[in-house]
């Protein structure tokens, strides 16, 4: 607890590193890779973990901090150059759902493990998530995205929240990213289920 001005000021610094790293450049790939690095890094983090020292949960605090912020900034710059505004209005809600569904799942998983086994082994699930969450955007490359532009261009939009999440998840490459934001969710709420 007496550090813990300390940590906030590493988390701040590494966000300020992070927010001058133009990750537009890096795309699908880029995400892919950095979603397999922060698995791998869990990974790391949860054999340090066993020793119970306070740097490995300061170190798993710092970077969970930072994999959160530069993934979801990944995630909807992919997201925003995909789509036209017309279908981005319908979709984004239904990402943004997806969001809410895998943190609502990552809470659900992460009570069942930790009242199983030590909570520490939350962050082998993590980990696996992470990699999954890499798979997912790897599907996400297949598609056209002019298809999803076109496909919102001469239709009228939805009446309702219901009609729009079956036209988003009836659509591949849409339905990807609902996965994709629910594993995402899933994955950081079950990071952040260490430090509560």
């Amino acid at each position: 607890v007496a550090n813990l001005p300390w940590v906030y000021l590493g988390a701040a610094a590494l966000g300020a590193l992070a927010a001058a790293v133009p990750f537009e450049t890096g795309g699908q790939r880029g995400l892919v890779a950095w979603l397999w690095l922060s698995g791998l890094v869990v990974l790391g983090l949860w054999g340090w973990s066993a020793g119970q020292g306070p740097e490995a949960r300061v170190a798993l605090y710092l970077w969970s901090g930072l994999s959160i912020s530069v993934s979801l900034v990944q995630i909807w710059q992919i997201i925003s150059q995909r789509f036209s505004l017309d279908v981005a209005k319908r979709v984004f809600g239904v990402v943004g759902i997806g969001g809410v569904l895998g943190a609502i799942a990552g809470s659900l998983a992460g009570g069942a493990v930790a009242s199983v086994l030590p909570v520490r082994h939350l962050l082998l699930m993590a980990a696996a998530l992470y990699g999954m969450a890499g798979v997912t955007v790897i599907g996400l490359g297949r598609g056209d995205p002019s298809d999803e532009g076109a496909a919102g261009a001469g239709r009228r939009p939805a009446a309702g929240l219901l009609q729009d999440l079956k036209a988003v998840l009836g659509h591949p490459y849409a339905g990807r990213l609902v996965l994709l934001g629910a594993m995402a969710s899933a994955t950081f709420t079950l990071v952040d289920y260490l430090f509560k």
